[in-house]
């Protein structure tokens, strides 16, 4: 699967192909990318990658994630995905619910452009369009203030602080809580 963001950007459902590039490019930015996500390190090779990608694979598979490389100029530039996608309904059809989380990353390079905030908008067109979501969340830490930024200009809406709701290393930490719903997208 692949969508268009833009003449030069292209989202592409992550697939085996992408594993060795994908190493190349988390392990040029572990330093920085290891700030907020604990996977990001020197220890991710190629197999740790093949291992994700098959995982991610999978869920795609059972309607759980959806994961995408971001390609600039056909180069992997990060990643953005739906992660703990959610449909439920009863028989009745009297209760429908469709939810993700959303998560994101860009090398440092690719950063400072708009492009993440027109990722955003490409997958959320998907997940409201193509896989029927009615609600999107971004969670954050609170000084991660660049993505809470991507968040608001992306058009998601600050729902608050949930404290004390994750660890991370070892403490305790507050997430921010962002989301935008399909009626917020159509309007």
């Amino acid at each position: 699967m692949r969508l268009k963001v833009n003449e030069r950007t292209n989202l592409e459902l992550v697939e085996k192909r992408h594993a060795a590039e994908l190493s190349r490019v988390v392990l040029a930015n572990d330093e920085d990318l290891s700030e907020w996500f604990l996977w990001a390190d020197k220890r991710y090779g190629v197999d740790t990658a093949e291992r994700f990608i098959e995982k991610a694979m999978g869920e795609f598979k059972r309607r759980e994630a959806v994961y995408m490389v971001i390609l600039h100029d056909e180069k992997i530039v990060g990643e953005v995905g739906f992660e703990s996608w959610r449909e439920l309904e009863n028989q009745e059809k009297a209760i429908h619910l469709a939810s993700a989380e959303m998560t994101y990353w860009l090398t440092g390079n690719a950063r400072g452009r708009g492009l993440m905030r027109e990722v955003i908008r490409t997958m959320l067109a998907y997940g409201f369009n193509e896989m029927g979501l009615m609600r999107v969340v971004i969670q954050v830490e609170p000084n991660n203030l660049k993505s809470c930024r991507v968040a608001e200009l992306a058009g998601f809406v600050y729902e608050g602080c949930q404290r004390g709701v994750a660890t991370w290393r070892g403490r305790r930490v507050d997430l921010n809580l962002y989301a935008m719903t399909n009626s917020d997208w159509g309007s």
